[in-house]
């Protein structure tokens, strides 16, 4: 298909992945001639009868830079079970979301909150919605809803790292230090590369003053984000620190 879509594309290599539980095919493919030297990055993945395509390209160097990111990314996919909705419930949805989409561009929280709920009401089991709802919530300094819906988001989706993040950065607010610690340590568990949860991590760890812990989890935000300003505040936090 790639050769029928970009004519002079080869395929250099192409092996089976395994995206959570979900098996899919990984191709590299190249253009040479007088052409700029590009690649193309695609997985394949297929559920029932559908298959999804994911595909990246560029030049050369930002290839090879940035396909380590991607792969990380799209380790990330999930496909969930499609709800059972007729026609006119998905258009209502797709219309409530659209209008919420709109309403939180241009900073209308109030009823971009009114417009998530709406579609809540239609597809309860969608986490990204449950954490959009938390997001607002938090804005709006509704912070007991928030963490409710935090709660949701990684109670139907335990993979979800910004939903753990969203809700131990809450509960660190809320000076609930330990139970900070946990949804943060899945928050990084699940993405090791996520910078602000290893920070505030760190900064949860300096809350229950455990010293090494949050000058563990600090230094590994240092090495993903070393001009932090937030690291060096945070670690201004531990006394005597050595």
């Amino acid at each position: 298909s790639h050769e029928r879509t970009f004519p002079g594309w080869a395929v250099v290599s192409e092996e089976l992945t395994g995206i959570h539980g979900t098996l899919g095919k990984r191709l590299v493919t190249t253009l040479g001639g007088d052409q700029a030297p590009l690649k193309n990055l695609s997985v394949l993945l297929g559920s029932g009868r559908r298959v999804f395509v994911l595909s990246f390209t560029t030049g050369r160097g930002y290839f090879d830079r940035y396909a380590p990111v991607v792969e990380r990314s799209l380790g990330t996919f999930r496909v969930f079970a499609e709800p059972v909705l007729d026609d006119a419930q998905r258009k209502a949805f797709q219309e409530r979301y659209n209008a919420a989409i709109a309403h939180m561009a241009a900073g209308r929280r109030v009823e971009a909150l009114a417009g998530f709920r709406a579609c809540v009401a239609l597809v309860p089991a969608f986490a990204d919605l449950h954490r959009a709802i938390g997001g607002l919530c938090a804005e709006l300094g509704r912070e007991e809803e928030a963490v409710a819906s935090y709660r949701r988001a990684v109670a139907l989706d335990p993979d979800h790292a910004d939903a753990h993040y969203n809700l131990g950065t809450l509960l660190l607010r809320e000076e609930k230090a330990e139970e900070a610690v946990k949804a943060l340590k899945k928050a990084v568990a699940l993405e090791p590369e996520h910078e602000r949860a290893w920070v505030n991590l760190g900064a949860a760890h300096v809350a229950r003053e455990a010293r090494a812990a949050a000058r563990a989890a600090l230094e590994r935000g240092c090495l993903l984000a070393p001009d932090s300003g937030t690291i060096i505040l945070a670690y201004s936090d531990i006394p005597d620190l050595p």
